[in-house]
């Protein structure tokens, strides 16, 4: 079964953006944060910031870095211990901090990042890392949507 995601955004019956808030109190993106509270406008951005960021974190690196899924240790794993560096000189920790950086900027990837790139995925026989394409903001009227963490994780109670 395929399943495709639709390109707008969740619209509620009444015509009004769905928001999804964090079920963790006191982070950012839960709607009591006050005047400053962030959302994601697809259920999808939620879990996975979810799991990046609150998960228990019980696949570990030899690096010494523990992720809440194997898919993103696996992730991880094709970018560790490689210097990824961008060509105005940056150097960072993570392949999606340099993903994003570069698509801001307007930069490239430094050719030693390339290559050491490419060579690490044809070691590991993985699937090529890709950028995402920005999320673009919903208008003014929102309803917000909070999603139980039972059903947020997929565990049944």
């Amino acid at each position: 079964v395929h399943h495709q995601e639709s390109v707008s955004n969740v619209v509620s019956s009444a015509g009004i953006p769905v928001w999804y808030h964090c079920p963790v109190v006191s982070c950012v993106y839960h709607s009591d944060f006050g005047v400053k509270a962030k959302h994601f406008p697809k259920l999808k951005y939620l879990k996975q910031h979810y799991l990046k960021v609150h998960a228990a974190r019980s696949h570990a690196c030899d690096c010494g870095q523990a992720f809440s899924t194997e898919a993103l240790l696996a992730r991880h794993r094709r970018t560790c211990g490689v210097k990824l560096l961008c060509v105005c000189g940056s150097i960072f920790n993570a392949i999606e901090t340099l993903q994003t950086h570069a698509r801001r900027s307007g930069h490239t990837f430094h050719h030693s990042t390339v290559q050491a790139l490419r060579a690490r995925k044809s070691s590991l026989g993985g699937p090529a890392l890709t950028i995402q394409s920005p999320v673009e903001g919903p208008s003014q009227a929102v309803w917000t949507h909070h999603i139980p963490l039972n059903l947020l994780l997929g565990i049944r109670v």
